[in-house]
């Protein structure tokens, strides 16, 4: 089972070993892909990379 960061399709996803299912880092968005270049549901900006920008 895979574990931790992978890239599917051009989509970073992140796996969960406790639950074996896809894990979105804590917020949940459409399908688990990673945040890029967005604003989260708690108003927090991220990049390109997908890093924390700011609020």
């Amino acid at each position: 089972m895979a574990i931790g960061w992978i890239l599917v399709n051009g989509v970073w996803y992140y796996l969960n070993p406790m639950a074996g299912v896809l894990d979105p880092g804590g917020n949940p968005i459409p399908e688990g892909a990673m945040y890029v270049s967005a604003v989260t549901p708690d108003g927090y900006h991220v990049g390109v990379s997908g890093a924390l920008i700011g609020r």
